[in-house]
């Protein structure tokens, strides 16, 4: 099996670099905070609680608590 080497560039633009070291860019201010929150825990689980604070702050919708979740 063949792993999938994907970087990561956080100091400055966010990007994604793919198995072939293509950067794809995170243009989403909301994407951007996501992959930063994710990338932060590193082979942990992040909490729901982690996810809606990077995505909106002190102020999340109610809606906040099942857009986090994976079903």
């Amino acid at each position: 099996m063949n792993a999938c080497r994907l970087r990561f560039g956080l100091l400055g633009p966010t990007v994604v670099y793919d198995a072939g070291g293509v950067p794809r860019p995170v243009s989403s201010a909301k994407g951007r905070a996501l992959l930063t929150a994710l990338l932060l825990e590193p082979g942990r689980v992040v909490s729901v609680h982690t996810l809606k604070e990077a995505l909106w702050g002190a102020f999340p919708p109610a809606s906040a608590h099942a857009r986090c979740r994976i079903t």
